[in-house]
């Protein structure tokens, strides 16, 4: 998935029943930082992802951890506030960090992850 998708990505739009989250928005920024959502630029952006018995799971887990500890947010990757989470922190507090600890070459930016083999998941597309 891209950021933008990644970001604006809600509870409603994944189906735990049925391993599948739906990529229905996408996140913009404005030079100022606003941020909004809006929908995808094209009708193949707007999609279904099957996801892993493990992905469900880790999603679940998220969802408990992020109860637990009192954050109530409509999104899946909050900012602490529970707003959508601008980029540049992501950035920064985020894909910094796990790339270093990863061992990923600073090279590698987050978008790079997106062409990447995957086990078999499948993408169903929406109608």
């Amino acid at each position: 998935m891209r950021q933008q998708e990644l970001f604006s990505l809600r509870w409603t739009d994944i189906n735990f029943s049925e391993s599948v989250l739906s990529v229905r928005k996408v996140v913009t920024e404005n030079n100022i930082g606003a941020r909004r959502l809006k929908d995808p630029k094209t009708i193949l952006s707007r999609r279904a992802i099957l996801l892993s018995p493990s992905a469900i799971e880790r999603l679940k887990q998220r969802r408990e951890r992020m109860l637990l500890e009192g954050h109530d947010s409509e999104f899946v990757f909050p900012e602490t506030n529970g707003e959508i989470l601008p980029k540049s922190n992501f950035v920064r507090d985020t894909w910094h960090k796990f790339r270093k600890q990863a061992g990923i070459p600073e090279t590698v930016v987050f978008h790079d992850l997106r062409h990447t083999r995957q086990p078999a998941t499948g993408t169903v597309n929406s109608p």
